[in-house]
């Protein structure tokens, strides 16, 4: 028993020499490596990263599935590559995303961040549905459903038009719209994502075939970013598009747009416009922005006809702008009760002013109006508060023959500084 006992022993004494002399070597190997590296290579000019042609969605990204090639020279001047140690680059992101078509993978030199290279990978999720929505062929365009939510519209070929109603996807939860293909030609997204509870957010581009995007994302309350419309470049309405979603900012517009009634209406969350500068063909905006409560600052472009009831409601703008040719003000800033500078003249153009600033009590500084029609209600309510709002007043519209422009001009005064006592605005009038 007791040569049992210390045969046993030596076996275990034996098992931890073994032990410990093998990770000695490692040790050793470990730091010849790294000296070699930093023996062979002086001076790292660059690195050349090798990723796998794709990755689990969410998964971490470890270093044995990364190949960095470092590139540089030797003591002697020449010029060699060594695949580099992974403790010596840092890898971003840490994980494989959870959504997406394809992610960017970025290797960084610990000692020196200015070196650094990246590649691209798909990202793999399992496909659980597929929708047929090709217009003439319905199985050459298919719209994929992923496990996690994504979709994808895959093939090629002209996309079927969609109602409100028929939207094959509407039952399914669709979280992500992350790719369209480049063959596929989408010229309506129309409706897509109508009214959807847990949809969040199209994270590719606009493709440049699409024309139409009208309540697209409508009533989205789980989405909050608007996607790249600048690849759009042939889109002309985004009536209703993002209205009564979470969206924070407008993004920006493309420049062939036309039309952006209602567009972003009742989206409570919006702080900022639309970034507009680009559009020379957007004549259309009413209700753009109407019960935007959140929004603090305006876009509109000079191309703009119609502004009925555009910023109805908006009652953190304090500054607006008039375009040159503008025909509707009907309701355009009523209730903009923080709305103290107007930019620009109202044109003679502009023959609906019904209620244009009713309720915007701090309303101040000049207004020049080229009058053409009535001021009914325009200004009702408004300049009740603050260092008060001077008007300068000229008729350049038709008259009849029975009346002068002087007879006009003082029935227009006349109106204005009646309701002006009514309301106890602070409103002075000057007739240019």
């Amino acid at each position: 028993m007791r040569k049992q006992k210390n045969k046993k022993k030596h076996w275990i004494l034996v098992c931890v020499v073994l032990l410990l002399v093998i990770i000695v070597v490692c040790v050793l190997f470990y730091f010849q490596a790294r000296s070699a590296v930093g023996e062979n290579l002086q001076k790292i000019t660059h690195i050349t990263v090798t990723a796998n042609d794709s990755y689990k969605a969410g998964e971490a990204l470890k270093p044995e599935y990364i190949k960095v090639i470092a590139q540089g020279l030797d003591k002697d001047g020449n010029e060699i590559a060594l695949e580099f140690p992974s403790d010596q680059y840092m890898i971003t992101p840490a994980q494989v995303p959870e959504h997406g078509h394809d992610f960017e993978i970025t290797v960084t030199l610990i000692s020196d961040e200015s070196v650094s290279d990246s590649d691209t990978a798909l990202i793999n999720r399992e496909e659980t549905l597929h929708y047929n929505i090709g217009r003439t062929d319905p199985e050459q365009l298919q719209a994929v459903l992923y496990d996690n939510g994504d979709m994808e519209i895959v093939g090629s070929g002209e996309a079927k038009k969609f109602s409100s109603s028929d939207i094959p996807w509407r039952s399914d939860n669709i979280l992500y719209l992350t790719w369209i293909d480049p063959d596929a030609e989408v010229e309506s997204m129309d409706y897509w994502f109508y009214g959807s509870e847990v949809f969040a957010g199209m994270i590719c581009q606009v493709p440049d075939t699409v024309l139409s995007m009208v309540q697209t994302f409508y009533q989205c309350k789980a989405m909050n970013l608007v996607p790249d419309m600048t690849t759009g470049v042939n889109l002309e309405d985004i009536t209703g598009c993002y209205s009564g979603s979470a969206v924070i900012d407008g993004g920006v517009l493309p420049g062939n747009l036309r039309i952006a009634e209602e567009a972003y209406k009742d989206c409570k969350a919006l702080v900022h416009a639309a970034n507009a500068e680009a559009c020379v063909r957007l004549t259309n905006m009413k209700n753009c922005y109407s019960g935007c409560s959140a929004l603090a600052d305006t876009s509109t472009p000079d191309s703009a006809i119609n502004l009925e009831g555009v910023y109805q409601n908006c009652l953190n703008i304090k500054e607006v702008s008039v375009p040159s040719k503008v025909e509707n003000l009907t309701f355009a800033f009523s209730g903009c009760t923080s709305l103290t500078t107007v930019n620009g003249d109202i044109p003679a153009t502009c023959i609906y002013l019904s209620s244009a600033f009713k309720d915007c009590k701090f309303l101040s500084g000049d207004l020049k109006i080229h009058c053409a029609a009535t001021l009914s209600g325009t200004f009702s309510g408004a300049a009740t508060n603050g260092g008060g709002l001077t008007i300068l007043l000229s008729w350049e519209g038709q008259t009849a023959a029975y009346q002068t422009p002087e007879d006009i001009l003082a029935s227009l005064v006349e109106a204005i500084e009646t309701q002006a006592k009514t309301d106890g605005s602070n409103i002075t009038i000057i007739q240019a």
